[in-house]
């Protein structure tokens, strides 16, 4: 990401790069036994590979069915490992973990220069819903962001840097309680020659460690919903109200300003409105997919493919499935 004028990040304390202080917590996969009976090797690996799978719902029944069995000693630690890999899992999955960006107030020299500036906060979010309070080291992440600039034209150009970090101490999440950890500060304005730039974060987690109840376990596959921001002109952001991308699709709207209408999408009504959008151009001709591929683009924030065919394949792919007729039998 460049630091310019559009954009500044500033990464707060919470975060460092390569050189901070690095957790070690204890490996999350599937245990390796030294010694199991005979008799739960096969359900054992079973066990494993359910677990490898992510298929968790049919681990647990697996392992009720091998403690239902009477394990000996050695085989029944066993078990208790795979127990704290399954309550890790679900512990991580019951969290709701998000990337939030709050407006905040910039600087009155900063914005006397720079009238259209918008400036935030960026926060990790981590709700428990859990009647157990938690304490969670995550391993080492990586914070990605993604910068889109639309010019004047309508041309679209994106950039992306990753930047790794380690959080200074464990997270301590009360029960059915909520988390915020300050991770960045940025402002966005669009330059004289732009119509809009926006920035995307997301975050990634690695295996960490979890503790609940006192109980040590291994925490894994964290999903934190990212956040996106965007900055457009004051034209645009006036008639985000009265934008209707599905009008324009009925009228001999060009490319330009099928984009504009995009822009001027408010960012809670995006994923329904590029849902709408590939409902209605499935099946479409190769003229509306031309003019609506910037579009697209931009709703669906990546590069997609220009080729018609290729579009279309990928409108066709995020259309709802249709429902099936019900099905009548003769008598």
């Amino acid at each position: 990401m460049r630091i310019a004028p559009a954009c500044a990040l500033l990464l707060l304390a919470s975060c460092q790069g390569a050189g901070g202080r690095t957790f070690e917590p204890g490996t999350p996969s599937a245990p390796t036994p030294t010694r199991v009976e005979p008799r739960l090797q096969a359900g054992i690996d079973s066990l494993r590979q359910s677990l490898e799978a992510g298929e968790d719902e049919q681990a647990r029944a697996i392992l009720s069915r091998l403690w239902s069995l009477g394990p000996d000693e050695p085989s029944a630690e066993l078990l208790r490992s795979f127990e704290r890999v399954l309550g890790g899992r679900e512990s991580v999955k019951a969290l709701d973990l998000r990337l939030v960006a709050e407006p905040r107030e910039l600087p009155a020299e900063l914005r006397s220069r720079m009238p259209a500036a918008m400036g935030y906060a960026l926060q990790l979010q981590v709700r428990n819903p859990l009647t157990s309070p938690l304490r969670l080291v995550p391993g080492p992440a990586t914070l990605a962001s993604v910068r889109e600039e639309v010019s004047a034209g309508g041309a679209i150009v994106r950039s992306q840097e990753l930047r790794p970090f380690q959080l200074n101490s464990a997270l301590e999440i009360p029960a059915e309680g909520e988390l915020r950890v300050p991770m960045a500060e940025f402002f966005l304005a669009p330059r004289d020659n732009e119509l809009a730039v926006r920035l995307a974060f997301t975050l990634e987690l690695r295996a960490g460690t979890l503790l609940r109840d006192g109980q040590e376990l291994p925490a894994m596959r964290w999903n934190v919903t990212g956040s996106r921001t965007c900055a457009a002109t004051q034209r645009l952001r006036e008639a985000g109200a009265q934008a209707d991308p599905h009008a324009l699709l009925r009228s001999d709207a060009d490319a330009l300003a099928l984009l504009e209408a995009a822009i001027a999408v408010p960012e809670e009504r995006v994923a329904q409105t590029l849902a709408d959008l590939c409902a209605a151009l499935d099946p479409a001709t190769r003229v509306d997919l031309t003019r609506c591929h910037k579009a697209l683009c931009w709703l669906a924030g990546e590069a997609l493919p220009e080729d018609p065919s290729r579009l279309q394949q990928w409108i066709s792919a995020r259309r709802p499935a249709r429902p099936r007729p019900d099905l009548k039998l003769p008598r």
